[in-house]
């Protein structure tokens, strides 16, 4: 019985783990504060942001409507565990500018980083508070 409860407690966390994979799992990062880099205005305010898989990232605002999309060109990196501190870097465009987005964990803090190529450049930080995996 207990070697029974402790195989399918590994296969629950296997499942866990696997399920948070940043490159194969949808997760909508919420954010309470966006720093403009280039001005360092910040702004309070509640916004979402979450990926399609490694297709696209939502940019939303706190009423679900859309602020910007931006189709991911490349992934660099590999973050398994979103709950575990690691970093990713996304390729992207908007349609318009071509840029990076960055994504990194380091203990309690969590920080996505936007940068468009631009004159002068876009470059917002966003701080995030919490996550969800859907």
């Amino acid at each position: 019985m207990g070697k029974s409860i402790l195989v399918f407690s590994l296969l629950l966390w296997t499942v866990s783990v696997q399920s948070q994979d940043i490159l194969t799992t949808t997760i909508s990062w919420n954010s309470t504060n966006t720093l403009d880099v280039t001005s360092n205005n910040s702004v309070s305010e509640a916004t979402t942001f979450s990926n399609n898989q490694s297709i696209n990232f939502n940019w939303k605002n706190s009423d679900g409507t859309i602020r910007k999309t931006y189709q991911i060109i490349e992934a660099i990196g590999k973050w398994s565990n979103v709950s575990n501190d690691g970093r990713m870097q996304y390729e992207v465009t908007d349609g318009r500018l071509s840029g990076t987005i960055s994504i990194v964990k380091q203990g309690v803090n969590t920080k996505i980083k936007i940068a468009m190529e631009a004159s002068p450049p876009e470059t917002v930080e966003l701080t995030i508070t919490s996550i969800q995996i859907n």
